[in-house]
C-alpha cells in the first residue's frame, strides 16, 4: 500500500506543475479559455497529492512503524512545501499572463 500511495502522489505532483506549464506554452494560441480549467486540475492533483502523503502517514501510524515515520517526516515536509510554492508560482504566472493577454497590453 505504502508503494501505490507513493507512486500516486507522484505522479498527481508531477501533473500538478505540468498542467500550468502546459498553459504557459499555448500562451499565443486562440484558445485561452483552456488555461482555467489547467489551474483547477493544477491546484486539485497538488492537493490530492498532499492528501495521499496525509494517508501514507496514517498508514505507518497504524503499523506502528515509528522509525519510518522519523525517517522521513523531515524531507516530506520540506517536498510538501516545494511542490506548495511551486504550484502556486506556476499557477500564478499563468494567470498574470493570461490576465495582460484579456487586457491586451
Amino acid at each position: 500500500m505504502s508503494t501505490f500511495l507513493s507512486l500516486v502522489s507522484l505522479i498527481l505532483g508531477i501533473i500538478s506543475w505540468v498542467a500550468p506549464s502546459i498553459a504557459i506554452m499555448r500562451y499565443n494560441s486562440n484558445n485561452s479559455e483552456k488555461y482555467g480549467k489547467l489551474s483547477i486540475i493544477s491546484f486539485s492533483s497538488c492537493l490530492a497529492s498532499l492528501n495521499l502523503q496525509f494517508l501514507e502517514f496514517n498508514h505507518q501510524v497504524q503499523l506502528q512503524n515509528w522509525s519510518s515515520l522519523m525517517d522521513i517526516t523531515g524531507t516530506l515536509k520540506w517536498i510538501a512545501v516545494i511542490l506548495s510554492v511551486i504550484t502556486i508560482l506556476l499557477n500564478t504566472a499563468v494567470y498574470l499572463l493570461y490576465k495582460e493577454k484579456a487586457t491586451g497590453r
